[in-house]
């Protein structure tokens, strides 16, 4: 089990992450591209960040748009893992 994030833990995330929001226990943000595959190529991108690290989102696509939720499941709420992966995301995301 990975250590649980705390709230200042989180809190500075968020401030440093602005596309990323914290509810329900989870990380969570929203992208638009400009085309479907741009979309799914990024979610492609994420995908292989979050197997390197053995730590696997909830992502969701409805055609430019992509969702990600990021939580530790076995610790029923974010840990430093979800922070590390989301920081990873946002940088694949950059380009």
């Amino acid at each position: 089990m990975s250590d649980h994030a705390d709230k200042t833990a989180i809190d500075a995330f968020l401030h440093t992450h602005t596309a990323w929001t914290y509810a329900d226990n989870a990380l969570h943000t929203t992208r638009t591209f400009d085309t479907f595959m741009a979309a799914i190529d990024a979610l492609n991108a994420i995908a292989q960040k979050a197997d390197e690290a053995d730590h696997h989102p909830d992502l969701f696509n409805s055609y430019t748009t992509i969702k990600i939720t990021l939580t530790s499941h076995d610790a029923a709420a974010v840990t430093t893992r979800d922070l590390a992966l989301a920081t990873a995301i946002d940088t694949v995301l950059a380009g």
